[in-house]
């Protein structure tokens, strides 16, 4: 089965365009900017993006841009529960995680969501694309998927940014055994990006 044509919006996220919607739904998790949704909007003016981030200063940062229509921004944590969760913080800002790391310099508690919850407060029943980059979050992501296998059929594709490798925030091989475990619902294709760990995630097709 060949790997689907890709569309990049920088050297890191890549995308299936064929599985974009004329209208698209996407969400993205980890984000102080405007950088990746600005991309896509030039194309797919049509969409609505809702914007996760969970470190309070960056969130305090993306809530205070002119947010385009169509764009929302929420302050929440990908976590693996709903409920308040304790989110570490570090003058490193690749070390801010529900994951403790030996950078740790404070500890707060913040919203933390599932990925379900997250497409209902957006309020997407489909999703046309994940974008994560979320230090240590995607891993909540990624198991909901494999534990509820009804969702896949809700999200079209998940490019995630996995923080295993650079910060350390998990082993692996964790890593590993999500990917694969998905691989019955999705096309997992790398993407070219060598200085960090980015993966697609793909329906086979176009519904």
């Amino acid at each position: 089965m060949a790997r689907p044509d890709l569309t990049y919006i920088d050297q890191y996220y890549g995308y299936a365009a064929d599985l974009m919607g004329q209208a698209p739904c996407v969400i993205e998790v980890g984000t102080s900017s405007l950088h990746a949704t600005a991309a896509l909007r030039k194309t797919w003016p049509l969409g609505r993006y809702a914007l996760f981030e969970a470190d309070p200063g960056a969130y305090a940062h993306l809530a205070a841009l002119d947010l385009p229509d169509g764009v929302t921004a929420h302050h929440a944590a990908l976590a693996d529960a709903d409920g308040q969760a304790r989110f570490h913080r570090s003058k490193r800002a690749s070390a801010n995680s529900l994951f403790k790391g030996v950078a740790t310099d404070e500890t707060v508690t913040v919203e933390g969501v599932r990925l379900s919850t997250m497409m209902g407060v957006a309020g997407f029943e489909m999703l046309d694309l994940l974008l994560l980059n979320c230090e240590g979050g995607e891993v909540y992501a990624l198991a909901e998927l494999v534990k509820r296998p009804e969702l896949t059929e809700r999200v079209k594709q998940v490019c995630v940014s996995f923080h295993c490798c650079h910060v350390h925030h998990y082993p692996p091989v964790l890593r590993d055994v999500l990917l694969d475990a998905l691989r019955w619902a999705y096309e997992v294709t790398p993407l070219r990006c060598r200085e960090y760990d980015y993966w697609l995630l793909t329906w086979e097709e176009g519904p």
